[in-house]
């Protein structure tokens, strides 16, 4: 076994209470996924902080974006750009981009941004899970059904050979 994949997630702190019940479900007692992000390994003091951020992302197999109406004025957006930048990697597999909407700005935003990336980024059919009132920037937390769709999405990050379950984000 080649050891758990690595996730990185990128949110902005509006969004932290949606990112923890999210975690709950997607990393599991397999240890199957291993989170990666700087919230959770601090940054060695002294580094800086943009540079550990881009290595962590050049690291993960994964990346998943929640995307909120304050994401593209934020490090986030910055991170997503660095993700990107990953998916063109001249050896091994691409990074996983899993963009997770958090409001219809949020999605507006993912939409044009996707769009307007380079064709080589393969952006332009990956779909996201939105988790939003419709019509509004109010997110809410996964319901049962947002519980089986974080579950789909963890199995299928754990099986690289598998293509996504149908109505989930990657």
């Amino acid at each position: 076994m080649a050891g758990p994949k690595k996730v990185f997630l990128s949110y902005v702190a509006d969004t932290r209470a949606f990112v923890d019940a999210f975690c709950e479900q997607l990393f599991d007692i397999n240890g199957r996924l291993r989170r990666i992000d700087w919230l959770i390994d601090n940054v060695t003091p002294g580094k800086d902080i943009n540079a550990d951020i881009a290595e962590r992302i050049a690291a993960a197999d994964v990346m998943v974006s929640f995307i909120c109406e304050k994401y593209c004025r934020r490090m986030g957006a910055d991170e997503l750009r660095m993700g990107v930048l990953q998916r063109d990697r001249s050896s091994g597999e691409p990074i996983i981009i899993v963009p997770i909407t958090l409001g219809i700005d949020g999605r507006d935003w993912w939409r044009s941004f996707k769009t307007d990336a380079p064709e080589e980024a393969a952006l332009r059919n990956i779909a996201d899970k939105p988790f939003f009132r419709p019509g509004t920037n109010s997110w809410v937390l996964p319901d049962v059904e947002g519980i089986h769709a974080i579950h789909d999405l963890r199995d299928w990050l754990c099986q690289a050979d598998q293509p996504p379950p149908a109505g989930t984000a990657a």
